[in-house]
């Protein structure tokens, strides 16, 4: 890997040096992103003297601190004689990924602060450790999310800012004034992403193939067979415009979504917030995939993208 104190090049991709991360926006900022997006971040590595830094890099952006929301789905409680801290595996819909939260005190734990099927916002700094990615706090930056639509509203936050910010790449004004009298690079590069974008639209086939091959009786009680579900209920009831009131109100769908829910949790009988996080994440991933887009300004309301409309209206005739 090249290294150099103020500028990497690496495919048509410029790579600023620490001394110019403070310099970008997105750097000042807790950024948010996927979890996807933070596994797949790029690293890169600065050699200045004897000093090694390694970098994480959106496109030719710097992120330091990332601002996710997510569902716990598993934590484990470590109560070491160096340190204590409760490790939890969140996940937001596209991947997962560890999160430890450090207590400051000599107190054991016992608890965590929230459960399995809890939808959070936490804040932390990004971390590389034992091969794999987390996410460190150590100020106490995680709560309970109240709002439902939480998930919903992050998501379509993230899309935005991955449009309109971040694929727009970081360039150095050159009038900006020099660092240790080294003039800082300013180069125009056409911005060339290799993170795996969640919002890329997946085969139209596989949408087919959900509708012709669902079998309510054989299908899998995971998540992807609950979407499976979604996806089959619309096409058996010809809808091309919904509300969340109208697909929450299936008992079908309900029954199926609890399911779900005793599988993923370990407990006899989920909550209503567990049942609610499996529908929010289900119709979210319909709408990533490109079958379904939201048709009202709050979010609350889908449609059946026009590509598949002809074979909604067309299901209940071969049925």
């Amino acid at each position: 890997m090249a290294s150099n104190s103020s500028l990497i090049t690496n495919q048509k991709r410029f790579f600023y040096g620490p001394n110019y991360w403070k310099f970008d926006p997105i750097y000042q900022t807790n950024a948010k992103l996927f979890i996807k997006d933070l596994l797949n971040l790029k690293v890169v590595q600065f050699t200045e003297g004897s000093k090694i830094t390694h970098g994480f890099f959106y496109g030719n952006h710097p992120i330091q601190e990332v601002d996710i929301i997510a569902t716990i789905i598993a934590f484990e409680i470590i109560n070491g004689k160096k340190s204590k801290f409760i490790k939890y595996t969140l996940d937001d819909g596209s991947a997962t990924i560890g999160y430890v939260d450090f207590q400051n005190d000599d107190k054991l734990i016992t608890e965590p602060k929230f459960d399995r099927g809890t939808v959070i916002r936490v804040i932390g700094i990004l971390k590389d450790y034992n091969g794999k990615r987390e996410i460190i706090n150590s100020y106490g930056r995680m709560w309970d999310m109240k709002d439902p639509n939480a998930e919903v509203l992050r998501w379509l936050e993230i899309l935005t800012l991955k449009k309109e910010v971040y694929s727009r790449p970081f360039i150095l004004p050159k009038q900006m004034t020099t660092i240790n009298n080294e003039v800082p690079p300013a180069i125009s590069v056409e911005h060339e992403s290799e993170e795996s974008d969640p919002n890329t639209s997946i085969s139209n086939s596989r949408i087919f193939e959900r509708m012709k091959n669902f079998d309510n009786q054989s299908s899998p009680v995971t998540e992807e067979g609950f979407t499976s579900l979604i996806t089959f209920y619309i096409y058996k009831n010809n809808l091309t415009r919904f509300s969340m009131v109208r697909i929450r109100q299936s008992p079908e769908l309900n029954e199926f979504a609890k399911k779900v829910a005793i599988n993923q949790y370990p407990c006899s009988k989920p909550n209503g917030q567990q049942v609610a996080a499996l529908f929010n994440k289900a119709l979210r991933m319909l709408v990533l995939e490109g079958f379904l887009n939201y048709a009202d300004y709050n979010k609350i309301s889908y449609r059946v993208d026009s590509l598949f409309v002809d074979t909604v209206k067309e299901w209940k005739i071969q049925m």
